[in-house]
This record gives C-alpha cells, sequence and structure tokens, in this order.
C-alpha cells in the first residue's frame, strides 16, 4: 500500500514504475486485480483484511472568538487513515467454519461445531480460545477494536 498526494495520471505512473521495480529487479509478480488505484475519499478499501479509512481536517467554530462576537473557523488536523475491522465478513466466516449461525432476523451467534464433538471438553474449549485469540490478536492494531 502506497499513500499518495496528486492527481490520478500521477498516481497510475507510479504505479507502473513500482510494477516494473517489483517484476523486473525482485522478481516479484503482482496481481493486477489487487492492485488498484483508490481515492482517499473511497470507502472499503480492503487491505489485509482491513477496511482503510481516511479521516479528512475538521472544520469547527472557533469558541474563544465566538464569546468576543467573532465567527470564525479552526481546522483541526486529522488528516489519518484509520484501520476498520470487516465484522460481517469475520462473522460470515465463523459462520462457513461452523461456529457460529445465523438467526431469523440477521443475528449472529455463537454454536457448537460438531467436527469438534468427539473431543475432550478441555480440547474443545482450547480450540475455541485458540481461535477467539487469533482473531483478537490479528485486528489489535484497528481503530475500532470495541466492534469485536
Amino acid at each position: 500500500m502506497l499513500g499518495f498526494s496528486g492527481t490520478r495520471e500521477e498516481a497510475e505512473q507510479i504505479q507502473s514504475s513500482v510494477k516494473e521495480f517489483l517484476e523486473d529487479k525482485l522478481k516479484i509478480k503482482v496481481n493486477d486485480e489487487k492492485s488498484s488505484i483508490h481515492h482517499s475519499s473511497d470507502r472499503n478499501i480492503k487491505f489485509l483484511g482491513f477496511f482503510i479509512k481516511y479521516l479528512p481536517p475538521k472544520r469547527t467554530l472557533n469558541a474563544e472568538k465566538l464569546e468576543e462576537g467573532v465567527k470564525e473557523t479552526k481546522m483541526i488536523a486529522i488528516n489519518s487513515a484509520q484501520l476498520r475491522i470487516p465484522v460481517e465478513h469475520i462473522l460470515k466466516r465463523l459462520t462457513d467454519k461452523g461456529y457460529a449461525k445465523i438467526r431469523k432476523n440477521g443475528t449472529f451467534r455463537a454454536t457448537s461445531n460438531r467436527k469438534l464433538c468427539s473431543f475432550e471438553d478441555n480440547t474443545i474449549v482450547n480450540r475455541y480460545s485458540s481461535v477467539i485469540r487469533g482473531i483478537y490478536n490479528y485486528y489489535l492494531p484497528a481503530n475500532q477494536f470495541s466492534d469485536l
């Protein structure tokens, strides 16, 4: 992933230069389907299992000047990218693997995994714990971690 500020044409030139370098010098094959150019305002840009979301600068009224009767705005420079967790995707994968079920109203609930029923209780608990720990540790850098 590469962040860039400029025109789309310049971004396409940079992309082709990087692709050429990776293929010629490093002998790495670039997947054209996964190598795309996105604008920072695009939603749901997926990268390594995270959604990337850009927060633009925020404008607010300057409270100090407002008390003096002057309307003045000030800009709070957030200018940062956030990592968001694709919760729906995780829940769907857990359903596919047999760890959850979809209720009639569309919500998810944890369920027993029939593949593990022949194992001892301790082994089943350890397996579920390892799945939970794996998801927790992978998405630890996310900004809205409380959604997990």
